[in-house]
């Protein structure tokens, strides 16, 4: 293993990386490695395959070799043994687009006042809020996690984050600002109150000093534009889109009219519209109202511009 100095931190580097070992790298720990995900890249990748291979071989030739090298390591890790025995770290793309996903629906139910307590009268609504906290504050744990082996965006960010000043992908100033967040003591128990509840509410019994949502979104933004960068940077386009606005409140519908649905689906999207803004702006950037506008309904988003999740939304 290989330290480097960052400023006054010492950061782990398991390896010297090549830029285009780095950029695979990034692509191998950000791809999510179910079998349902597999099978979906495996499929866009057949397809894919197959509209090159009508254009002519000659015109495509280095794309059709690399395209059939990916759906030969798809279909080789299909039968894996490490795979069937659930033997592979969740990607980080996965990771992050739940959190997203968690976080959006939180926001749109609080942003609302219409619910009349459905979330606190129903032992049901109160166990999936309590869910949806642990759930959020988990996986912000995870991200940030600093064991050596966990597949976390902090030990992803610092094996990649030279290559991506390099390359002039960010300023230098904030790519080492987010190295500096990611290996001071922003996440940690002083420094991230997401980081305190998680560490001695979530994993352990000592404390109950639940953050408030506004220390979530401090640190999410933080993750989001790191994220957005490393996957931006290693041009890997994602598939996998989050959810609709239908799916993500499926089962509200007995409960809230349809007006109050169309109510809890743009709150939604301002959120969605908030997280597109901070995965595309500097972290010290202030963001003003233009920054930040929900997604129009009716589209088909990448989530940071170019390549990331895309998002496809509309009202019922």
């Amino acid at each position: 293993m290989k330290l480097i100095k960052q400023g006054i931190f010492m950061v782990e580097i398991s390896k010297p990386f090549t830029r285009e070992e780095a950029m695979q790298h990034a692509i191998d720990c950000t791809k999510c490695r179910d079998e349902e995900a597999t099978r979906k890249d495996l499929d866009n990748y057949s397809q894919a395959l197959e509209q090159l291979e009508r254009t002519g071989s000659e015109f495509h030739g280095d794309s059709i070799v690399a395209l059939k090298s990916e759906i030969s390591k798809l279909e080789n890790w299909l039968e894996s043994d490490a795979l069937k025995s659930g033997n592979y770290p969740i990607g980080i793309d996965r990771l992050m687009t739940e959190l997203i996903e968690w976080r959006s629906v939180v926001y749109a139910i609080d942003e609302t006042d219409f619910n009349d307590g459905l979330f606190n009268k129903s032992a049901f609504f109160a166990q999936w809020a309590v869910g949806a906290v642990y759930a959020i504050n988990a996986i912000i744990g995870k991200m940030v996690n600093q064991n050596s082996q966990d597949n976390s965006l902090r030990k992803l960010w610092n094996k990649v984050y030279i290559f991506i000043k390099r390359d002039g992908f960010a300023d230098k100033s904030e790519i080492n600002a987010l190295t500096t967040n990611f290996n001071g003591e922003r996440f940690k128990n002083d420094g991230s109150k997401v980081i305190l509840y998680r560490n001695t509410s979530i994993a352990h019994n000592e404390k109950n000093t639940q953050p408030k949502w506004s220390d979530v979104d401090e640190d999410l933004r933080i993750l989001t534009r790191a994220w957005a960068l490393i996957t931006s940077w290693c041009s890997y386009g994602l598939f996998n889109s989050l959810r609709c606005n239908e799916v993500a409140f499926m089962g509200l519908e007995k409960h809230f009219t349809p007006e109050q649905m169309n109510q809890l689906y743009l709150k939604r999207l301002e959120y969605l519209g908030r997280i597109r803004a901070w995965g595309m702006h500097p972290i010290g950037h202030n963001l003003n109202p233009d920054d930040i506008k929900p997604l129009d309904l009716n589209k088909t988003y990448s989530l940071f511009g170019g390549n990331g999740p895309t998002i496809t939304t509309h009202l019922v």
